[in-house]
């Protein structure tokens, strides 16, 4: 992992070692309750690596012992999802529930029993129509609709 130099333009690597014991540490202090040592060490963290990977700002934060950010941190952003990739699917379904997809299907499935493909096919357009055109950043039905 490098950091980017906001002066220079170049990376410079960040101590992996020194920013996982720093973490790590950070971690322990909070969860032992010692919040102002804790929130020392995710300066630490803070300063090792200032794109903020860890989520020490929010952290920090949640603590009480800094300001709460606008949002995360893109860095932090990716890690996470770079962490949860694999499992997203069993997470979001097993864990939690999710079954829009499914439920969309089995419901559509149902009411298109007895209806012409045309029928569906129409009704679906038009509300791909009314989302796409109300929410895209371009309201251009033919930029949106447009055949190949």
């Amino acid at each position: 992992m490098s950091e980017p130099d906001p002066e220079s333009g170049t990376t410079s690597p960040i101590d992996e070692e020194a920013l996982a014991e720093a973490y790590n540490r950070a971690l322990a202090l909070e969860k032992a309750g010692d919040l102002d040592a804790a929130a020392a060490a995710y300066r630490e963290v803070l300063a090792l690596d200032p794109a903020d990977h860890g989520g020490a700002a929010v952290r920090l934060a949640s603590m009480g012992r800094g300001e709460t950010p606008a949002r995360a941190s893109e860095a932090y952003v990716a890690t996470l999802f770079d962490q949860h990739a694999g499992a997203f699917e069993s997470i979001l379904v097993d864990q939690l529930g999710y079954d829009v997809p499914a439920l969309t299907r089995r419901r559509w499935m149902r009411w298109r029993r007895g209806r012409s493909a045309a029928c569906w096919i129409s009704v679906v357009e038009r509300g791909l129509r009314e989302r796409f055109c109300a929410t895209s950043r371009t309201t251009s039905p033919a930029l949106i609709f447009r055949r190949p």
